[in-house]
């Protein structure tokens, strides 16, 4: 029955499946906004009632924030949703919800239109994207990286397609997405560069004029991100190991336990530094970072879990072997020709985790989303490769026949799909509870009640509950400006709030005023706010 039933019906039923189990209960799942989730709602709240974000600036091309200086993608974005379906958590997160469903139909064209999969093995890559841990938790969530995502894929799409119709217009197109996931997040302007040599190997180095155009749209796209840019690139090479100072301190130890020759052969600073690359670029390949625990960051997975399930990394190897032995094979026969599949997948999958390695928090999964989206796509390969070799197989065409083979991978992809899930929905609330210390906006209700005019108190080790309390109580423009109080920035620059409205947020308890007898702090024993009447 299946058989009968159109790709394209498909393809739908995918999409819609893919939409519902992100948007089901994600304005309490993660438990409550991040920091950051907040910062960018309530900046797009400023932009929407007065063109300025919170810093006083009118629509700037980064928003200072916290001093990381975010780009203004994800918050122009929320102004119109705000605009169209008001302001509540769920909005805040309804982007990226949106951006993870079109990713899987983006899978699905690029795995067709591009590398010429089947429509089976199409439709297979958009349920892989749809249920791989990484892409469900993104989309659940204001991730700028997850809807820049959607937007670079979508351009490289565009510019990849074999097509002769209308050729200028989509290329205008495939240009202009990359670009708008400029100004949602960093990694595509660090990924645009490799765009270059890669539409020259696909449309032919010798057909000049097939690609000169997509060419210097993408030098113009380096070109307005490099000069728009250029303060944010500054602040954001600071999270790099080459100018972090722990690594720098780390690097003079190193080099002072050498001497000699061995400290003239690999004492020197490229040599260390590249050895770090290296490292990290293998733990992004690793099953820890991908399968078992997802990093050390707990914003970016739940306990337990990684970021693929384990059989999509397992047939990610195969993929990758098969597609390095066809590579192989083709230079060896002088058949470019039949490389040019296996070689482009080989190639984004080697540069989309370039952005991430180079950090001092290496490996780093927001940063490696594309890595992500062309691991699935390999991993196909790599199970189309296997059913032909068991085709081939007298000993094992038993396998490949009434599609034994099929049943057995959806048996296993269903069984640790419903794991992942479970454990989402059922282990995460507390988890993400716990982590992203929810409750915050009742506890600032329970406080006001009890406060009776008296003055509040908020214990704030981090620095940027300030943001949170402004967004929860949807405090005015007017408000937010006149009472904002920042702290000098630290060493990195981030600048803290220490006063909005009428709170004021101290690092302990015994740093509050004698006047401040109402205090809102974080209960670690009990995982929850509490309100204290002195």
């Amino acid at each position: 029955m299946i058989k009968k039933l159109p790709p394209s019906f498909l393809l739908s039923l995918i999409l819609c499946m893919a939409f519902l189990v992100r948007i089901w209960g994600a304005s309490t799942l993660p438990a409550t906004l991040n920091r950051d989730e907040a910062a960018l709602a309530y900046n797009a709240l400023l932009l929407k009632g007065t063109g300025t974000d919170e810093w006083g600036m009118s629509w700037p091309l980064s928003l200072k924030s916290f001093g990381d200086y975010k780009l203004p993608g994800y918050p122009f974005i929320l102004v119109a949703f705000f605009s169209v379906f008001g302001t509540s958590d769920l909005v805040v997160r309804l982007p990226s919800v949106v951006a993870g469903t079109a990713l899987v139909l983006i899978g699905y064209l690029f795995s067709f239109r591009v590398l010429g999969f089947s429509k089976k093995y199409s439709l297979l890559v958009a349920v892989l994207i749809a249920t791989q841990p990484v892409f469900f938790f993104y989309s659940r969530m204001a991730w700028e990286a997850n809807v820049a995502l959607s937007l670079f894929l979508t351009g490289v799409l565009l510019l990849l397609i074999q097509h002769s119709n209308k050729r200028f217009i989509i290329d205008f197109l495939g240009i202009t997405f990359i670009l708008s996931s400029v100004f949602v997040y960093n990694t595509p302007l660090l990924l645009a560069p490799f765009l270059v040599p890669t539409i020259i190997f696909w449309r032919g180095y010798r057909q000049f004029s097939k690609w000169r155009l997509p060419i210097a749209g993408l030098l113009l796209v380096l070109a307005i991100g490099l000069v728009s840019f250029a303060s944010l690139s500054q602040q954001k090479s600071g999270i790099t190991i080459f100018s972090d100072e722990s690594t720098w301190m780390e690097y003079t130890k190193y080099r002072g336990q050498l001497s000699g020759f061995s400290q003239k052969l690999v004492g020197s600073k490229f040599f260390f530094f590249g050895q770090k690359v290296v490292s990290n670029y293998r733990a992004t390949f690793g099953a820890q970072f991908l399968v078992r625990e997802g990093g050390g960051h707990p914003w970016h997975t739940i306990a337990f879990h990684g970021h693929l399930l384990p059989i999509v990394y397992v047939f990610g190897w195969v993929g990758i072997t098969w597609s390095v032995a066809r590579c192989l094979l083709a230079l060896q026969q002088k058949k470019s020709i039949s490389a040019k599949v296996p070689a482009l997948l080989l190639f984004f999958l080697l540069v989309t985790p370039l952005p991430a390695v180079i950090t001092v928090d290496a490996p780093h999964a927001t940063r490696s989303l594309g890595f992500f989206f062309f691991w699935v796509l390999i991993a196909v390969e790599g199970l189309c490769w296997t059913w032909r070799v068991l085709e081939r197989n007298s000993q094992l065409q038993f396998l490949t026949k009434k599609h034994v083979l099929t049943a057995l991978v959806s048996v296993v992809l269903l069984f640790q799909a419903v794991s992942y899930f479970n454990d989402y929905f059922t282990a995460y609330p507390q988890q993400s509870a716990k982590v992203l210390k929810a409750g915050f906006a009742a506890a600032l209700v329970q406080a006001e009640t009890q406060a009776e005019g008296r003055k509040i108190a908020i214990v704030d080790e981090s620095g940027y509950q300030y943001i949170s309390a402004a967004w929860y109580k949807k405090m005015s423009a007017e408000t937010f400006f006149t009472t904002i109080q920042r702290h000098l920035p630290d060493t990195i620059g981030f600048r803290y709030g220490y006063k909005v409205g009428r709170y004021r947020f101290i690092a302990a308890t015994p740093d509050r005023f004698p006047d401040e007898t109402v205090i809102v702090e974080w209960n670690k024993e009990q995982d929850a706010w509490e309100v204290k009447v002195l």
